[in-house]
């Protein structure tokens, strides 16, 4: 009897631990590609870059999707990452002074982990 116990325990939490890992890498899946959108429309469109090409370079990427969990990246693509800590930092010019930060890769990454807890302490 108390086998039988142990055992029912053992494949609730196996379950539960299917559960939460389909459900973390949906979450983080769909966190990941908002965060793309987002950025491509909060990003700078100036002339350097041909017009908006830097914001039109965010994409978002699965590294590796193991059973219990996943690696993924939102990146600046097409040459493009070059900018991002130039225009989100802002930088020195070349006669004195420091052109104007244009935050908004913070801004977003800050928007997905959120909404990544707030998804999963819904879901689960």
């Amino acid at each position: 009897m108390k086998n039988d116990f142990v055992k029912e325990i053992e494949e609730a939490l196996q379950e539960y631990s299917s559960i939460a890992s389909d459900t973390l890498k949906k979450v983080i899946i769909n966190a990941g590609k908002n965060a793309v959108k987002e950025l491509k429309k909060t990003s700078p469109k100036g002339n350097y870059n041909g017009g908006g090409a830097y914001a039109r370079s965010w994409k978002f990427k699965r590294i590796s999707d193991a059973p219990t969990s996943i690696k993924s990246v939102v990146y600046a693509g097409n040459g493009e990452y070059r900018l991002t800590h130039l225009l989100e930092k802002g930088h020195a010019k070349r006669n004195g002074g420091r052109t104007r930060a244009f935050p908004h890769i913070a801004k977003a990454e800050r928007n997905a982990v959120d909404a990544i807890e707030k998804e999963l302490k819904r879901q689960l």
